[in-house]
């Protein structure tokens, strides 16, 4: 989780702790500490391999996420909708 943080915000030339606040009450009890992601059985088995890297990835999904605030607050300043509603 911290490093998907830490490269979303670098992306966008903020630290994300001056942004985010982990409330621990929302982690289940068993929550893993450290999860590896390794697709080398994928790629074995099924002759599979990853187009897109990890911080590419995180890039893709931040650029997305600008794109979509842009196109509401086109909206919102049109008055199609209220933008306090908005979450």
């Amino acid at each position: 989780m911290l490093e998907f943080l830490e490269v979303a915000f670098d992306y966008v030339g903020l630290n994300w702790s001056d942004h985010v606040v982990i409330d621990m009450r929302y982690f289940r009890p068993v929550e893993v500490d450290n999860l590896k992601r390794d697709s080398s059985k994928a790629g074995k088995v099924l002759g599979w391999k990853p187009k897109v890297g990890f911080k590419e990835l995180v890039k893709m999904m931040v650029d997305e996420d600008v794109e979509l605030e842009k196109r509401e607050k086109v909206l919102v300043d049109a008055g199609y909708i209220d933008a306090q509603r908005q979450p």
